[in-house]
């Protein structure tokens, strides 16, 4: 067990999901587009993959995207979302109501993988999650999950940042902190996952003011949940402020602005000497390195 620091609210994680949009939820274009990248990642692994787990994916649309009649998929889905139903019609997906990622109702080495996306960037015990994970995986199990990185929504960051400033003299936490890709590989390796590779992919959706982007974001359950949120009813025009320096600063010629997602992905193996590959024992070299770095001339 690990001893992580509370970075979000339960209750608020719960509330954002219950005014999310189910709708959205299920035709979002960017939730399709990460769903389809991680279906096609999974495909390209040359095994079968019969137990299958998502874990706390946001939108059916993952599960829907994995599913196939010869692989079973339990999805976790997070306390407060309604997208249950969206399963009549896919026999091989069991939609599971759960709330804690460190206490998974799966057995020890139960799955043969995991994947999950829009879920690990809220969890307060990141490593506790991802020792659980490596719990119910079965040796030489895949994690595949992709999540918000590092200075995700940067546009909207500054923005807010600059506004707060201006209109109220001070530095609210109105956004999310996301774990840095450095972090990550590291908890990976200490939770004893193997051949841990993590990468950013940069996405751009276009709004037609900042306005809608925040309505987006709430529709896709995404609140501000932390504990340390501002408790206090914003002051008038601090969102106001925020869209024009958004427009000012960021705005294209057409009108419209940006939104940069900055999207992490995870791949990490659970251990299984028999089947993947070793680094061999140290010392163990037959050629120096000063042989290899100097080749004999011809």
């Amino acid at each position: 067990m690990t001893t992580a620091p509370i970075i979000f609210d339960p209750a608020a994680l719960r509330f954002g999901r219950r005014r999310a949009n189910p709708k959205v939820l299920s035709t979002h274009p960017l939730l399709q587009e990460v769903a389809s990248a991680l279906a096609m990642r999974l495909q390209a692994v040359r095994r079968p993959f019969p137990q299958l787990l998502d874990l706390g994916s946001p939108s059916p649309l993952l599960s829907q995207a994995v599913s196939s009649p010869t692989r079973q998929v339990c999805h976790l889905i997070p306390a407060g979302l309604s997208i249950a139903g969206a399963y009549r019609g896919y026999p091989n997906i069991l939609p599971v109501i759960a709330e804690d990622w460190l206490q998974l109702p799966l057995a020890d080495h139960s799955v043969d993988a995991c994947v999950s996306m829009f879920s690990l960037h809220t969890v307060n015990d990141v490593l506790g999650c991802l020792q659980e994970i490596k719990r119910v995986l079965r040796p030489d199990g895949l994690l595949l999950a992709s999540f918000y990185g590092e200075d995700n929504l940067n546009e909207l960051r500054q923005c807010l940042l600059q506004a707060d400033l201006r209109v109220s003299g001070g530095i609210y936490p109105r956004m999310h902190p996301v774990t840095a890709i450095k972090d990550v590989g590291q908890m990976l390796q200490t939770a004893g996952f193997a051949l841990p590779v993590a990468d950013v992919t940069h996405l751009e959706i276009l709004y037609p003011n900042m306005r809608s982007l925040l309505k987006d974001l709430q529709a896709l359950g995404e609140r501000n949940s932390t504990v340390i949120r501002p408790r206090h009813p914003t002051r008038r025009g601090v969102f106001e402020q925020a869209g024009q320096f958004y427009q000012q600063q960021f705005g294209r010629e057409d009108g419209l602005i940006p939104a940069t997602i900055n999207l992490m992905t995870i791949t990490a193996w659970s251990p299984d000497p028999s089947n993947q590959p070793q680094a061999l024992k140290r010392g163990s070299g037959q050629v120096s390195l000063h042989q290899a770095l100097n080749p004999p001339k011809l």
